[in-house]
């Protein structure tokens, strides 16, 4: 009884420290602009959810995205009204959650004492608590790793099928958010096998709970995708244009979208399923279309194999670099310029990481529930690098990496690290080979990524409608000679055209289209300003261009009959119409 009262006290001060450290940076957040302008993914969270508010629960197609934190999101809209405030305190829960489970999984697999350390390294761990504030899915990702993990490691204790029900259900659930999350589900069973050897009879029923506790939760994202598309898509079809982002010729291994497709998500799923259709000359099924980019994926590693694994070696240096790849934010580019506990010099990725491999090139042994952890880990880490890389999609690594930090430091703490390091040449040769990965200079153009930073806030000033603000981020944005998004452009231009400065709105906008030649809005938005300013004559050819390359484009339609009619030729208005 007093040793449960002490586990209880230390689980309750962990949930308490996470907490407060996650309810703080949700406050500063919302001091930010970004609150009250999301971006990207969670700008889409936001719409999406008011849409299933207002009545649409169904889409008339299959799931792009991941369809959990939406329809979660729309729950507290209903309950609390269209604002945010809930999701953010309702994530600082699950986040400080987490860190217990965290505790709970390491104290499983290494004892009391490396529990209590691993959570507190998860109440500190700062891409942990930076998640807490965005309309974003992370921390969700992380809990569902996190409770599948000790579920998992407890099932594995005497191999309990209702645990294993749960442990399948707790996968299903962070699936509907991550789909690589199944990558996991034959572990508990391979373990099991391994370990306890039981007879078929009941190495079939504890597939069967493990399986049934999966496909419950996803089972509705299902049917309601064969209900919209006549089609089986399990949960979405993102994956093979996901793939197709960190597999092509032009591949960076970050974010940096092939083809001119934008990568605002609602024209990325159009903009990706009309070059496929137009590839193939038919109308394509969404699992068609996701197979469609899995197969250019496929071509390019089967006709360029060399170029291909340069390419995944490099992906896997800027996965455990000791610097973030920015995908929806940039942790790095907020840090410096917002006052929030960012600024504090909290656990990193770099010192977990180090920490961890570390703890495990010293310490590792036969335990099963450090081999579980070990091997979840390397699954997890495998199905990111084999796409693309962002800081976000690196974050969960931590459910199985900071138990092995906190090993690390539990060894550390009772005198066995210094006659490890002297008994053990050859492994503690191994983890600074390893560690080496997690400390080389940034792959990536760190100017990029500050370039990237000032690019969102012209969105986001944008958004706000502090245009003087909008473009002085972009003149900022400008001076740094990177690459901008062609968004970034039509957004600026706005700006310009709010604050009365038509001629550099113009140039603005054209700019847009040199930066991006094949994206088909930069065109839109360049003849729409000049029908604005009431020059149809030239904004036609801009729309010639644009349906040239997004030919089904209704926006581009629209602005035809427009433009003739300003120019008052009534048959080629009455020709255009016909088209819409």
């Amino acid at each position: 009884m007093k040793r449960l009262l002490h586990n209880l006290r230390a689980e309750l001060s962990v949930f308490a420290t996470a907490f407060i450290l996650r309810a703080v940076f949700a406050l500063q957040w919302i001091a930010m602009p970004y609150f009250r302008a999301p971006q990207i993914d969670a700008r889409i969270h936001q719409l999406w959810a008011l849409d299933i508010l207002h009545g649409h629960l169904l889409r008339d197609t299959a799931f792009y995205q991941s369809p959990f934190y939406p329809y979660l999101l729309a729950l507290l809209y209903k309950l609390f009204g269209p604002a945010d405030y809930a999701m953010l305190f309702l994530q600082a829960v699950v986040g400080a959650a987490t860190a217990v489970l965290i505790f709970k999984t390491a104290q499983k697999a290494f004892g009391r004492r490396a529990g209590i350390l691993a959570g507190i390294l998860a109440a500190v761990y700062m891409p942990f608590i930076f998640y807490t504030a965005p309309l974003l899915k992370e921390i969700w990702v992380a809990g569902g790793l996190a409770l599948f993990c000790l579920l998992a490691l407890c099932a594995l204790e005497n191999q309990s099928g209702k645990l294993l029900f749960w442990c399948g259900t707790a996968l299903g659930f962070t699936a509907l958010s991550r789909g690589n999350a199944l990558l996991l589900f034959p572990l508990p069973l391979i373990f099991i096998a391994y370990k306890y050897r039981p007879q078929w009879r009941k190495f079939a029923a504890q597939f069967a709970l493990l399986a049934a506790g999966t496909l419950l939760p996803v089972l509705p994202a299902t049917l309601h995708n064969y209900a919209a598309a006549k089609d089986f898509v399990l949960i979405n079809y993102t994956s093979g244009f996901s793939f197709f982002i960190g597999n092509n010729a032009q591949a960076t291994g970050v974010a940096d979208y092939p083809l001119g497709i934008a990568s605002a998500p609602q024209l990325e799923e159009a903009q990706a399923a009309a070059y496929a259709e137009r590839a193939e000359g038919r109308p394509l099924k969404p699992s068609e279309i996701s197979s469609f980019w899995m197969h250019k994926c496929f071509a390019f590693a089967v006709h360029k194999p060399g170029k291909w694994l340069k390419l995944t070696f490099h992906k896997a240096l800027i996965f455990f670099n000791r610097d973030d790849a920015p995908d929806d934010y940039s942790r790095s580019f907020i840090r410096d310029n917002f006052g929030s506990l960012l600024k504090l010099h909290l656990l990193g990725f770099a010192a977990a990481a180090v920490l961890g491999i570390i703890g495990i090139c010293l310490f590792f042994d036969s335990n099963s529930g450090a081999f579980f952890l070990l091997c979840s880990g390397a699954i997890y880490s495998f199905s990111v690098i084999i796409t693309f890389i962002s800081d976000r999609y690196r974050m969960p690594l931590a459910v199985f990496l900071l138990p092995f930090s906190a090993l690390l430091v539990d060894k550390a703490i009772s005198g066995e690290l210094w006659p490890a390091l002297k008994a053990k040449p050859w492994r503690v040769a191994c983890a600074a080979a390893l560690s080496a990965f997690c400390i080389f200079p940034k792959p990536f153009d760190e100017t990029a990524v500050k370039a990237q930073g000032y690019s969102q806030l012209v969105w986001v000033y944008s958004d706000l409608e502090q245009y003087d603000k909008a473009a002085q981020a972009f003149s900022t944005a400008l001076e740094l000679q990177r690459p901008l998004l062609p968004e970034t452009f039509m957004k600026a231009g706005m700006a310009y055209e709010q604050l009365g400065d038509i001629k550099t709105a113009g140039e603005t906008y054209q700019a847009g289209i040199i930066s991006n030649p094949a994206y088909p809005p930069a065109y839109i938005n360049m003849a729409e300003f000049l029908l604005q300013n009431k020059q149809p004559a030239p904004a036609v050819p801009y729309l010639e261009r644009a349906l040239l390359l997004s030919p089904e484009d209704k926006t581009a339609v629209k602005d035809m009959v427009i433009a003739y009619r300003m120019m008052k030729d009534e048959k080629k208005e009455k020709e255009w119409e016909k088209k819409l």
